[in-house]
């Protein structure tokens, strides 16, 4: 059985690794492919690759990256973003990505807008009730978000996502955080439950409106840290 490993450190360098794997994660879902229409998943990793070095170096202060890679190879299978609250920019920094020189962060940013990116224009209704979920059921007070979360479609169900968010929540503990997270889909419910997490509410879309069989079910989630009060 192939072994992994927990890098918490991503690079510029990562950048096409990373698009593989976070495209190929979702490629088989109805609502991205809806997003993403008469487009293929080679010409969308293509695409995400011109922009990740750009937005691995975006906020740097309070974002941090980590990726589960392929012991044999290297090979990124899984990653996370995870974003800190300000007041503790300084905390966690192994896993912030290193900073570049001017010179390239302008070659990033002009290859970032550069890159088509283009999604469907009548599917921000779609995105309505997930704001309203994310403001009814996010903590109040500063928490940690897990902003993404994606393991390559060869490689889940072997416990990868589980070590990205058990890294995570090693650090909220010790920053005394609460981490709040969105699921699109329900297929990773029950990992987020076995690690701590509450369901705090739903939001069931039917994509049938929009000529697609298939659902975009969100799903909100808080876990409170083991040295709060909750």
């Amino acid at each position: 059985m192939e072994s992994y490993k927990l890098v918490s450190r991503c690079t510029v360098d990562d950048a096409r690794d990373l698009a593989e794997n976070n495209m190929s994660a979702f490629g088989r879902e109805s609502w991205w492919n809806l997003l993403w229409t008469n487009k293929s998943l080679d010409y969308m990793v293509a695409q995400c690759a011109r922009q990740y070095p750009a937005k691995l170096l975006s906020a740097r202060d309070v974002t941090r990256h980590q990726k589960v890679v392929e012991a044999s190879t290297g090979k990124a299978v899984g990653y996370a973003r995870w974003i800190l609250p300000e007041s503790l920019a300084g905390n966690w920094l192994e896993a912030r990505v290193p900073g570049v020189d001017e010179e390239d962060k302008m070659r990033y940013e002009e290859e970032f807008a550069a890159a088509d990116w283009t999604m469907r224009g009548d599917l921000d209704v779609l995105k309505v009730p997930v704001r309203e979920g994310i403001r009814k059921h996010a903590p109040k007070r500063p928490h940690m978000v897990l902003d993404y979360l994606a393991v390559h479609p060869s490689h889940q169900g072997r416990g990868i996502a589980g070590m990205l968010v058990q890294s995570g929540i090693r650090q909220a503990d010790v920053l005394g955080l609460d981490i709040s997270l969105v699921a699109i889909g329900g297929r990773a419910l029950a990992m987020y439950t076995r690690n701590g997490f509450e369901l705090m509410g739903q939001c069931l879309q039917d994509l049938e409106p929009w000529g697609v069989e298939g659902f975009y079910n969100t799903y909100f989630l808080v876990r409170h840290a083991a040295n709060t009060d909750g």
